[in-house]
């Protein structure tokens, strides 16, 4: 049974109590300013445990604010035809935008099924988990490339976007992309503002590798694939083409045949040409700027990074827009992580700036939980 809402309002007092003390512990006045990378920074240990009340605190909102739903619905038959009869296909199913999805999420509920969780609850428990473990990737992903005051408020501002996107979607494939793109985002930001970790470029190329072959939406990250290898890498050609072979080969080993039906279906479509178009000029004007790159600072390097990640989700829907497709919450998720780190830099630092170190530390850090409460708490018990 969920939670009623007093039980799980009263989750967020002490929650957000312990984000204001941790924010005055870890980050007080004086710290160093937002992507200040490679600054003073508190003890792990305080990271680690930030990030895992996150995750929990989210998975028990998620669990309490979710019934799970009739699976009996055609939305689910795909999951109950893997789920009772143990059997997923080796494709995903097609999208309403021509492509098919990969064998990512398949793989998901086999292994699901193969652990023994044959209920539609157990399902649903690894998609709540999976949604809490990207939670708390956002939240390391700002204690590290922003502040750790802002930790916090980007963690509970990603909660009440996968909240929010819960609202309007069924917990499918759609949903477990956010582990992926968030994974993702973290890796290329990390690229960006490492002077080029090799480490960090392979892991970003497979996890954009997988949260495309889990739901198609993700296709928007392939922009930042390309054009963050081309500005951050060293030399930039060889990071390019290690990050598209890395991609491919990962999509190759777990979906091998939703790429080749894609392949074909984009060259029905005709759709190839100006597709190879799009990808050499956003390479070569990559390339081009590459040395500007290099001569920014970790602020603006961070703002190009960010860009990279969040502007193609806004152009594919006004693609949507243009071919009278519809803009549905299931398509949010690929983008959470960067948008929830990027706004809550963007609230606070014109705040701290303006007000001064004290006044505008704690205005930097109350505006944008304010803004992550007020979207959270928005009718929450509304049933999807």
């Amino acid at each position: 049974m969920p939670m009623g809402p007093l039980p799980t309002n009263l989750l967020l007092v002490p929650v957000v109590g312990g984000a204001l003390a941790a924010a005055r512990y870890c980050d007080g006045p004086g710290r160093p300013g937002f992507f200040a990378v490679g600054g003073p920074r508190p003890a792990r240990w305080t990271e680690a445990l930030g990030a895992l009340v996150a995750a929990v605190v989210s998975y028990l909102w998620l669990v309490a604010t979710n019934p799970t739903p009739d699976l009996s619905t055609g939305a689910f038959a795909s999951l109950i035809d893997c789920l009772v009869f143990g059997r997923c296909a080796t494709i995903g199913v097609s999208s309403s935008v021509l492509l098919f999805n990969g064998a990512v999420w398949p793989d998901v509920l086999m292994a699901t099924w193969d652990l023994g969780g044959t209920s539609s609850a157990a399902v649903f428990r690894v998609v709540f988990a999976a949604l809490s473990a990207g939670v708390g990737l956002v939240f390391v992903t700002a204690w590290r490339y922003t502040r750790p005051s802002a930790a916090a408020p980007a963690a509970l501002l990603a909660l009440a976007l996968v909240v929010s996107h819960l609202r309007g979607s069924p917990l499918l494939d759609t949903s477990f992309t956010f582990l992926f793109s968030a994974a993702a985002a973290a890796a290329l930001l990390h690229f960006a503002l490492s002077g080029g970790s090799w480490v960090a470029l392979v892991c970003g190329a497979l996890f954009v590798s997988h949260a495309c072959n889990t739901h198609v939406s993700a296709v928007v990250l392939l922009p930042a694939l390309i054009a963050l290898p081309a500005l951050a890498g060293r030399p930039p050609l060889v990071a390019v083409v290690a990050a598209a072979a890395c991609w491919f080969a990962a999509s190759e080993v777990t979906s091998a045949q939703a790429l080749r039906t894609n392949h074909t279906v984009l060259e029905q479509a005709h759709l190839l040409a100006p597709l190879a178009a799009a990808v050499a000029g956003l390479l070569v004007a990559a390339l081009l700027l590459h040395r500007r790159y290099q001569a920014l600072g970790p602020p603006a390097r961070a703002a190009v990074a960010a860009a990279a990640l969040i502007l193609p989700y806004g152009l594919g829907v006004l693609v949507l827009v243009g071919i009278k497709h519809a803009v549905r919450a299931e398509y949010l998720p690929t983008v959470i992580a960067p948008l929830s780190v990027a706004a809550t830099a963007l609230l606070a630092w014109p705040l701290r700036r303006s007000l001064g170190p004290r006044p505008g530390y704690w205005a930097g850090f109350v505006a944008p939980m304010l803004l992550a409460l007020g979207i959270l708490l928005r009718d929450p018990w509304q049933p999807r």
